[in-house]
């Protein structure tokens, strides 16, 4: 699922960036993907109120959706992604949510802890969520909570960098998936500070790095289990 900033902070610049990556992940879906779209201001405008399948047709519609955003009003950050995670569907595929903006929360629930508390309760099926920060005032800390709390990334990109080749750089990456629901033990030792709390996915081309803090001398056995699609992987 795409969410889409199209508040007026956007304007410029930046929703012309947005709408192209959001055009070249719709035009790089694979023939047994899901989709659905979700462009949100104060209010949200979804182009499906389902997942739907990637199929030609379907695409060409989201792409003249896209055409069809227009920035304006304030940032409905909770309510976009309640909604968005509202729309998954169980099964094996993991469930990805690609969420594009640029600032801070302005309309509805704006409390960094309410939107965490929000979308954690929104999000039954265990979506990852990676996200996309653009320009210089966005609210990281909130962001990257959403990013490391969902078992995904935060990508941020200057004003003037270019979004679309960040975007289209990393769809390329989570779409080779090697291992997901990754779980790691330690035995022989005591640890604590261990970040990221949630493990994310491991794709292709990419590295996960833990760091903590441990107590205890000799020996140290270290388990990392995970799943290769239907396919239970554990690495001693």
């Amino acid at each position: 699922i795409l969410v889409l900033d199209s508040s007026g902070s956007m304007s410029g610049t930046k929703i012309r960036q947005a709408k192209e990556a959001a055009r070249f992940v719709l035009n790089h879906l694979g023939r047994g993907d899901e989709f659905a779209l979700v462009d949100f201001d104060d209010g949200i405008s979804a182009f499906s109120s389902v997942l739907v399948p990637a199929t030609p047709e379907n695409v060409g519609r989201a792409l003249k959706f896209v055409d069809g955003i227009e920035d304006s009003g304030g940032t409905n950050i909770n309510d976009a992604l309640v909604g968005a995670l509202s729309r998954m569907r169980g099964g094996d595929r993991p469930n990805y949510v690609l969420f594009l903006t640029d600032g801070l929360p302005t309309v509805g629930t704006t409390e960094t802890a309410d939107i965490l508390k929000n979308i954690e309760g929104a999000n039954s099926h265990r979506s990852r969520i990676f996200v996309f920060g653009v320009g210089n005032d966005v609210n990281t800390e909130l962001l990257d909570r959403i990013s490391a709390d969902q078992r995904g990334t935060s990508v941020y990109i200057g004003e003037d960098e270019n979004l679309e080749v960040a975007v289209s750089s990393f769809y390329e990456k989570i779409s080779s998936p090697l291992l997901a629901d990754l779980s790691i033990t330690f035995q022989g030792i005591e640890t604590s500070q261990v970040d990221p709390r949630a493990l994310p996915d491991l794709f292709k081309g990419s590295q996960l790095v833990l760091v903590g803090k441990y107590r205890g001398t000799g020996p140290v056995g270290v388990v990392l289990t995970g799943k290769s699609g239907r396919e239970e992987k554990r690495f001693v």
